[in-house]
């Protein structure tokens, strides 16, 4: 799922997500699956349009996800303060990895201690993506992998596209914490 930060007229920070999507558009490309969805979010005069792009490669345990950017189809300017990559899982758990890793890729997962499945989200480390998958004090999952801005102020019917690619590698597979650290380091070099 996307979501927006964003900041209203009052200063206030809002945090929303694409509730519904409203354009699916797919095409194959040198054996790879492109997939661009646009879904809407917001409310009232503050509603925006987001697209992402999905790269699927044939028989891959992992994806490319990236942010192309959104537009603004309220009737005041957007103030936009940072985009999200949501990704949800039935598992609950996160890695217990030893801290500081020298080489680590900006990266997290959920897990799942008994079966050792796991589903993360890594991002290139010059991406500016950083990512945290934390449960809150209800176990309510936050799977936060935000890309933040100062501030871009988008005019009503205007559309914001990063200046350079802003995406995350979704990765799945088994075998617990090693895997995962094993797996995350694999993607990271996909996108160094």
């Amino acid at each position: 799922n996307a979501l927006l930060h964003t900041e209203g007229a009052d200063g206030q920070s809002r945090w929303s997500d694409v509730l519904r999507v409203t354009a699916v558009e797919g095409r194959v490309k040198h054996g790879v699956a492109v997939v661009e969805l646009t879904g809407v979010g917001g409310q009232g005069g503050d509603r925006f349009e987001v697209t992402h792009r999905l790269l699927l490669p044939e028989g891959r345990p992992w994806f490319v996800c990236e942010w192309v950017g959104v537009r603004n189809i309220g009737s005041v300017p957007l103030r936009l303060k940072g985009a999200f990559f949501r990704l949800y899982s039935p598992f609950k758990g996160t890695p217990a990895l030893p801290p500081n890793l020298w080489g680590m890729p900006e990266s997290d997962c959920w897990l799942d201690r008994e079966s050792g499945r796991f589903l993360g989200l890594v991002a290139p480390r010059t991406s500016g993506v950083r990512i945290d998958f934390w449960l809150d004090e209800q176990g309510g999952p936050h799977p936060d992998a935000r890309f933040e801005l100062d501030g871009v102020d988008v005019a009503p019917g205007a559309t914001y596209v990063p200046g350079e690619p802003v995406l995350v590698i979704g990765v799945a597979g088994e075998g617990g914490d090693e895997a995962w650290l094993e797996a995350a380091q694999t993607a990271g070099r996909l996108v160094h």
